[in-house]
């Protein structure tokens, strides 16, 4: 349930921008593919148990996973830009970063262990921070009404689309990002520098 990059449509088809892109690989190195699902917090364990050879679906580096010596990351397909999905009525109230501070009593939700959850602290000190298993639950559990949720623009526009009493607001300079990127398990040096030439090749065709 990672919009819009691995997600179920209404036909129960596994669609999404990662899963085009592992397709794509998939054709390029003419093999098959076989896509198996997994909880972020287990991301790492499975890798290393190789239950799969490499991952998507959103995944942005963030400092625990970087200093593990048991997983790779390839060179970012995309940068993300950090956004709030705030609901309609609060728009005006969120679209300014220099009103951020004279707001009270705010609760944010972030999926845990995402790239911006590790810099929420930083920029709301005074927010009390709620951490999601998946953005879905922001959206899917009544308690999260009126509340906000900081995520990427690309993946709140997409969830929006589902919950038009939502909208997107980007009050963030535009350093505010983050690198999509696929993690390799296994510390396979040879499949990381393949991806990340891959990549390369792909963006600049």
């Amino acid at each position: 349930d990672s919009l819009p990059f691995s997600f179920y449509n209404t036909r129960a088809q596994l669609v999404g921008f990662d899963i085009d892109l592992m397709m794509c690989l998939a054709e390029d190195l003419q093999v098959a593919i076989e896509f198996i699902p997994y909880e972020s917090g287990y991301l790492l364990q499975q890798l290393e148990n190789d239950h799969f050879d490499i991952a998507v679906s959103g995944i942005t580096p963030n400092p625990r996973l970087l200093a593990s010596t048991r997983i790779l990351y390839s060179t970012s397909y995309l940068d993300t830009h950090m956004a709030l999905v705030v609901p309609d009525h609060m728009r005006k109230q969120f679209s300014n970063i220099n009103q951020h501070k004279n707001l009270k009593n705010v609760h944010i939700g972030v999926r845990k262990e995402s790239n911006f959850a590790a810099r929420i602290s930083g920029l709301f000190p005074e927010f009390k921070v709620i951490e999601l298993d998946s953005e879905a639950d922001f959206f899917n559990h009544p308690e999260f009404h009126d509340k906000i949720l900081l995520t990427s623009a690309e993946g709140g526009a997409a969830w929006t689309l589902l919950n038009p009493d939502y909208d997107v607001v980007t009050p963030f300079s535009a350093h505010q990002r983050a690198p999509l990127v696929i993690a390799v398990g296994g510390q396979d040096l040879m499949l990381e520098h393949f991806i990340s030439t891959w990549i390369k090749l792909k963006q600049s065709d």
